[in-house]
């Protein structure tokens, strides 16, 4: 499968490009047919790869790769495993950010609330988002965890990819949780991705969840008003420190 799969990835236009211009490679557009190997859906897609894997691909069709949803559900579980496996090697004061959050009666009474937590740099911000998405996860609802670094990484080496992301992301139904934002400098373009996505879900009323180490007003000065007043309105917004309670 790993093999497949680096079939089939192409990681950015000039690297296509070189391959192209060095080695007489051509990349062409096929559409051909998969299978999820977790839960045998069997589904159509267009995939950019290397001329000379066409046959290899027809011959072997449908080709056993993970849907996007059985996909993104392994990836939420291993998200969950990882915040169950950070409780026990926290020290004391920090394994107490699990008491913070009486699960189902907090999850109840936020349902269709949005929340920014901010915090210095091993606070819990993440955790504390993580284990919201576990609670919810469990209860049979949907969530995204969204790494806003390796979000904007994506969308700026794939272009042409950029808009349909930027589209599932703001669009999605469930709880999205933003990570890290802020985490690293902000371009008018990435700017305008983030604009974008906040601006939307606090328009259509969908929970989101920001972490960032800092403030709505530092961040006022380090993105953009325009998007520290949208994520002011659309969430309750709390200041975590480690030792200390948030104050729900």
């Amino acid at each position: 499968m790993q093999l497949i799969n680096q079939m089939i990835q192409v990681s950015s236009m000039d690297s296509a490009n070189h391959l192209k211009k060095s080695n007489g490679i051509k990349i062409i557009k096929i559409t051909t047919k998969f299978k999820c190997s977790k839960c045998d859906l069997e589904y159509s897609k267009e995939i950019e790869i290397w001329d000379k894997y066409v046959e290899f691909f027809k011959e072997h069709e449908p080709m056993p790769i993970q849907c996007e949803e059985c996909a993104e559900k392994e990836r939420l579980q291993d998200i969950i495993e990882c915040g169950d496996k950070l409780i026990k090697t926290l020290p004391k004061k920090y394994q107490k950010l699990k008491d913070y959050y009486n699960f189902q009666e907090r999850v109840d009474k936020m349902k269709y609330k949005s929340i920014f937590l901010h915090g210095e740099t091993g606070s819990g911000k993440t955790f504390f988002a993580i284990m919201v998405l576990k609670e919810l996860w469990l209860e049979g609802k949907t969530g995204m965890f969204l790494s806003y670094p390796e979000f904007m990484n994506f969308c700026l080496n794939n272009f042409e990819r950029a808009r349909s992301k930027l589209n599932e992301v703001k669009d999605y139904a469930g709880c999205l949780i933003i990570d890290d934002l802020g985490a690293e400098r902000m371009t008018d373009y990435s700017k305008n991705f983030i604009y974008i996505i906040i601006n939307y879900r606090e328009s259509n009323s969908l929970q989101t969840i920001i972490t960032s180490n800092y403030s709505i007003k530092q961040l006022d000065y380090m993105i953009d008003k325009r998007i520290s007043s949208r994520i002011a309105g659309m969430c309750d917004i709390f200041e975590l420190n480690g030792d200390k309670r948030i104050p729900f």
